[in-house]
């Protein structure tokens, strides 16, 4: 989720949760068939994005 989610409330809260959704989707698509952002290698994007996992299981439970 994006700082913003934890930052507000209510319906702006919500919003904001669909919008980091979304925006997961759409890493999720560069993803497909790859093993990090930089095919078979870790890099920056592959370490800065990983605490939006992390987050994203300790909300849904």
């Amino acid at each position: 989720m994006t700082s913003s989610s934890f930052l507000v409330e209510g319906k702006e809260q919500e919003e904001a949760i669909v919008k980091a959704k979304e925006n997961l989707k759409y890493l999720e698509e560069e993803l497909k068939g790859k093993k990090f952002f930089g095919r078979e290698q870790i890099g920056f994007a592959d370490i800065a994005l990983r605490w939006l996992a992390h987050h994203d299981t300790c909300l849904k439970r």
